[in-house]
């Protein structure tokens, strides 16, 4: 029968404990009050006999001092026992999320406008597809595309006029870079190549970083005019922004051909393998 009693009490006759009486000086006899629940026979801190009765010490009794009794401890040890605290396996905190955009304040610009990030943002890219429809190239949607889409400009010694630019950020060591050089004209679906060809093989890119054989490095920023972009190719995996531009800007530094000088917000995807990959936003 389990009773509740206070530790360092005594027991009465019928089979209670009362708290423990008061000294001389009104200082309780017994430095312990918690309360715990127990069968008498288990009382294994202040002592039991076989037969349930009290055969702990009287005033001055303390934990210490109070027979064990290995059997009745074995019975009464939980069944599943909470590791040792140095034992305690503590789950890591998630990792933050990944950001899904760049501000291109952040980012030195090459042979576009050098206030580029200046520009308003009008429009926001809804979807970037690398190699869509099985296509060779980049495509993207976003809401000043096509109809209703940003005013046309034609560039001098074009036979047609262009739509838009398109642009990659990249991280190279520690710090962004980007330019918009890709150009579209109103219903091309996708420009640029496979991003992540070996121009040579036509196979997976396998060099990456400066120097590099591969798409990015060789036909998107190939020279000296994009500075630190220049030869780069980024990594399988690497995070890039992407971006797009009223009008044409390949090569014009004033703005000149993008009539109502707008652009999109840039948005950080992985860059894909030679398979493509789709982001959504």
């Amino acid at each position: 029968m389990a009773q509740e009693a206070v530790i360092g009490a005594q027991p009465e006759s019928n089979g209670a404990f009362r708290e423990a009486s008061r000294g001389p000086l009104g200082y309780e006899n017994y430095a312990m009050k918690t309360v715990a629940t127990f069968s008498a026979c288990a009382l294994v801190l202040l002592g039991c006999s076989d037969s349930g009765q009290f055969v702990g010490n009287d005033a001055g009794a303390t934990l210490d001092a109070a027979p064990h009794d290995a059997a009745v401890d074995a019975k009464q040890a939980p069944k599943d026992a909470a590791p040792p605290q140095d034992a305690a396996v503590v789950d890591a905190a998630p990792p933050p999320p990944q950001p899904t955009t760049l501000n291109l304040h952040q980012a030195t610009m090459f042979d576009n406008p050098s206030n580029l990030a200046d520009w308003p943002v009008t429009t926001f890219i809804t979807e970037v597809d690398f190699q869509y429809n099985g296509k060779d190239g980049v495509h993207v949607e976003f809401s000043k595309k096509d109809d209703g889409s940003w005013p046309d400009v034609t560039p001098p010694g074009w036979d047609g006029p262009l739509e838009y630019t398109l642009g990659f950020a990249e991280n190279i060591g520690g710090q962004w870079y980007a330019s918009a050089a890709i150009e579209f004209w109103s219903g091309l679906d996708v420009q640029g190549g496979n991003v992540a060809a070996d121009v040579t093989t036509l196979g997976q890119c396998t060099t990456f970083g400066a120097g590099s054989n591969c798409q990015v490095a060789k036909n998107w920023y190939y020279d000296g005019r994009w500075g630190n972009l220049a030869g780069y190719q980024p990594a399988t995996g690497e995070l890039i922004g992407v971006f797009v531009v009223a009008g044409n800007l390949r090569g014009v530094t004033d703005g000149s051909q993008s009539p109502v000088q707008e652009r999109s917000n840039v948005v950080l995807v992985k860059m894909p393998d030679i398979n493509g990959a789709k982001y959504t936003f």
